[in-house]
């Protein structure tokens, strides 16, 4: 049986992703958004721009998760930073966090760490 995927939420405006995911609590996904929010607090101002964000709904093998990507750009380092993972929805199970870099020039991965890991190794 193939993946189902729904989308919930598609921004690109930053007004309205802060106040429907930050401001509403629509994220729903509150470990992302904390990693998120340590990323984006420990950059220098003006050096992170937002981009876009997927909320969606998917059902794998009669599970329904939660995944959600948030993609920033970061003129510093001329790459596109993404944030993504999922969850369980019945019981809340983080079953991925990742943060990867992407050239901006040729859209090539250039570096995935993921986080999930390295939150249970500390």
């Amino acid at each position: 049986m193939q993946p189902k995927k729904e989308h919930i939420y598609h921004f690109m405006n930053v007004l309205d992703f802060e106040y429907i995911c930050i401001e509403k609590k629509g994220f729903g996904f509150p470990e992302l958004e904390e990693v998120m929010f340590n990323y984006v607090l420990s950059m220098p101002q003006g050096t992170l721009e937002f981009k876009e964000c997927w909320i969606s709904r998917e059902y794998v093998e009669g599970e329904e998760l939660r995944t959600v990507q948030v993609t920033f750009e970061d003129s510093k380092i001329n790459k596109a930073v993404r944030l993504w993972g999922s969850k369980r929805n019945i019981d809340g199970k983080v079953l991925a966090m990742t943060m990867d870099f992407l050239n901006l020039e040729t859209k090539e991965l250039e570096y995935e760490m993921d986080i999930l890991k390295v939150a249970q190794k500390s």
